[in-house]
């Protein structure tokens, strides 16, 4: 019999290989493909049956998304309908391999199904499929679990602690496929269409750092592209109304941030932009947006012609009726409250 060692090293090259073609494919190469091809690998190289599956939060459960297209006994896909995971401490199968793999970012393996007590809501099933061990490793992607992916083997013990390692460095490999396969396809769309029509087109690292800027940028801005490069993006900021980088929510809790943001060019010309923050691969983000300079001008164009003389630039008199009304209002409610 061949050496476990040897077939979970043998796993990683054919994983490895499959890594290099997802990232340096020609062709549009994503995640589903990728997922589902690391089933088919695992299954084909290792063991006897492996699936991934994915947390959605609005059900608070871990659901399976991906498994081998190559199984070749549909009694093993119908385990599936078992691996719907969730998360409710009261729920004992929330205190089972899968479950705890993702609430602690670890690889949790079960060196005897028949026997470790955590598996006793599928030991049944298990067996009854000739499934006597299991490992399961995190699925990471932006340094965050987002998932798992579950082997079963049909040997006791197959997976021991001496293979914890490898396991634990294959799923640093997909998090990093994950995050790659990202970057390169976003890359690809950056060079052949938004940066060429987007006013700031610009992708930082997570300290700000400017990693690419788009050529209309460049253009509008005024600047070379040798002057931004690796330069703090709050260089193009306008300081009466800056951007504090660090305490946007993109950035401290991950989310994408949106608005009116006032830049200036090298000429220190001013430039609203309609401004999205995106998180992306690597801890880095993409400053997107278009020049609504014109808009926000006819804006204050507007409020000056509905609010001030425009021959003396003083308030005009139904702007002032309906301040006093406001400021009458709120006294009478004041007085109403009693204070």
């Amino acid at each position: 019999m061949e050496n476990k060692i040897v077939k979970l090293y043998r796993l990683m090259r054919a994983i490895n290989q499959e890594i290099v073609r997802s990232v340096n494919s020609s062709t549009p190469y994503d995640e589903a493909l990728f997922f589902g091809n690391l089933c088919d690998i695992v299954v084909e190289h290792f063991v006897k049956f492996a699936f991934i599956g994915f947390y959605i939060k609005s059900i608070n459960k871990i659901v399976p998304a991906y498994y081998p297209k190559k199984s070749p006994d549909n009694m093993y896909l119908e385990y599936l309908k078992f691996l719907e995971i969730p998360l409710d401490e009261s729920d004992i199968r929330s205190k089972g391999p899968i479950a705890t793999c993702f609430k602690t970012n670890s690889v949790v393996i079960i060196e005897d199904i028949e026997k470790d007590p955590r598996m006793i809501p599928w030991k049944e099933e298990a067996l009854k499929r000739g499934f006597r061990s299991s490992a399961t490793i995190p699925i990471r992607k932006n340094g965050d679990v987002i998932g798992v992916f579950g082997m079963y083997a049909d040997e006791v013990n197959f997976f021991q602690e001496e293979e914890r390692s490898l396991l634990e460095e294959l799923s640093l490999d997909i998090g990093m496929t994950l995050n790659a396969i990202k970057t390169r396809w976003l890359l690809q769309a950056v060079e052949s269409g938004l940066s060429s029509y987007m006013e700031l087109f610009i992708i930082t690292d997570n300290d700000g750092n400017i990693l690419y800027v788009g050529d209309k940028t460049l253009k509008v801005f005024g600047y070379d592209k040798s002057e931004l490069l690796g330069k703090k993006i709050d260089v193009l900021y306008n300081y009466k109304d800056i951007l504090d980088y660090k305490n946007l929510d993109v950035v401290s809790q991950g989310k994408e941030h949106n608005g009116i943001v006032l830049f200036k060019t090298k000429q220190s010309k001013n430039i609203y932009v309609d401004l999205a923050v995106i998180p992306v691969a690597d801890d880095n983000f993409i400053f997107i947006g278009k020049d609504v300079s014109k808009e926000k001008s006819l804006e204050e164009q507007l409020y000056f012609l509905l609010n001030q003389d425009p021959v003396t630039g003083l308030f005009s008199y139904s702007f002032l009726m309906a301040e006093l009304d406001m400021h009458v209002r709120r006294a009478v409610e004041m007085r109403e409250l009693g204070r």
